[in-house]
């Protein structure tokens, strides 16, 4: 299955765990020795590859045994900042999102 950002959570962890299988059998590692290599539990092994859901840590262990881990720089880049840029913000990287609308008062919410 092809992603293309408009799928649900389920759909993309079933697709994760799919594809990570597929690596770990070609790999041709074992359940127990993949567990064993990433220092995680047979069951999140096991739940990883049938799609439900695991700790982020634990995803990145699976990820660094099958030598995946640098695919994480092709799924989240490293923002570069170009010189106009740079020279815009008198050489100060922004560290906060601006919002172009007019924000509107915050409240408690309990006021009548």
């Amino acid at each position: 299955m092809k992603i293309y950002g408009s799928e649900n959570n389920i759909a993309l962890m079933k697709e994760l765990g799919k594809r990570m299988k597929e690596i770990r059998i070609a790999s041709d590692i074992t359940q127990e020795s993949m567990a064993l290599r990433s220092g995680v539990s047979l069951n999140t092994v096991k739940r990883i590859e049938s799609g439900q859901s695991i700790r982020l840590d634990s995803f990145f262990s699976m990820m660094r045994t099958l030598n995946l881990l640098p695919a994480l720089d092709q799924l989240i880049p490293e923002q570069n900042i170009s010189p106009t840029e740079l020279l815009a913000h008198q050489g100060k990287q922004r560290k906060r999102a601006s919002s172009r609308r007019k924000e509107e008062e915050w409240t408690w919410g309990d006021e009548l």
